[in-house]
């Protein structure tokens, strides 16, 4: 889900990777690099 975000982010699909950086957080909430991205998506 994370490189699915990071790869939509590269497209300039904002919500798209949103969406995905958030599905990502769900299944590894401490992973910083998640919310890094969506951080940079917001």
């Amino acid at each position: 889900m994370l490189l699915d975000g990071n790869r939509l982010f590269a497209e300039h699909r904002w919500t798209a990777a949103m969406m995905k950086y958030e599905e990502a957080i769900q299944a590894q909430p401490t992973l910083a690099e998640t919310h890094y991205n969506l951080g940079m998506v917001l």
